[in-house]
């Protein structure tokens, strides 16, 4: 059976960056990143810097050693950009 992490992590894609892209994790980005991985959430495309990336995927992690959303104790370490996405992939692979 193939698990979340391994599903999100086919799906991601490298794209190098366009003055227009922009990954909406924060504010501003300290270093700017030098490309942006483009990710299906099953309700359209965002765009992600590595970080974001990174961060995505081991909450979607937490997601699957859970088997439903992670207590809040877990949660509260990642921004709200990243418990959305996580929540939009979680229960969208839970309706498939």
């Amino acid at each position: 059976m193939i698990t979340i992490i391994e599903e999100y992590l086919k799906e991601l894609k490298v794209n190098t960056i366009d003055t227009e892209d922009i990954c909406l994790c924060s504010k501003k980005h300290v270093p700017d990143p030098r490309f942006l991985v483009t990710l299906d959430t099953g309700e359209g495309l965002v765009l992600l810097c590595p970080t974001a990336a990174c961060n995505l995927a081991g909450l979607l992690r937490e997601y699957e050693l859970a088997g439903t959303t992670p207590q809040g104790s877990i949660t509260k370490h990642y921004g709200k950009y990243i418990r959305g996405l996580a929540t939009t992939i979680w229960r969208n692979k839970m309706t498939a």
